[in-house]
C-alpha cells in the first residue's frame, strides 16, 4: 500500500501506517538466548488487540509467509 493512504490512522506524532499490514521484523532477540527475533504491530489477520505499534511477538528468522514483513525507513 502507498504510505499515508489511511489518513485517519496517522499517529499524534505523524507516523503513518504503523499497524494492521504485517508483523514487522525487528533486530532484537525475542527471549534471551533463543534464536527467535521480535516481530511487532500485528497483521491483517489478527484480532484488534494485536493491531498496535506496542504489540510484540517472536518468530524464527526462517519463518516465511504473508503475515511477516519489514518496514523500509530512511531519515528525511
Amino acid at each position: 500500500m502507498p504510505v499515508g493512504r489511511y489518513e485517519k490512522g496517522k499517529s499524534p506524532f505523524g507516523a503513518c501506517d504503523m499497524a494492521g499490514y504485517v508483523w514487522e521484523w525487528c533486530d532484537s532477540e525475542w527471549a534471551g538466548g533463543t534464536d527467535r527475533k521480535v516481530v511487532r504491530d500485528g497483521s491483517w489477520l489478527n484480532s484488534p488487540e494485536y493491531l498496535r505499534a506496542s504489540s510484540r511477538g517472536g518468530s524464527h528468522p526462517a519463518d516465511r509467509g504473508n503475515l511477516i514483513g519489514f518496514r523500509c525507513a530512511r531519515t528525511p
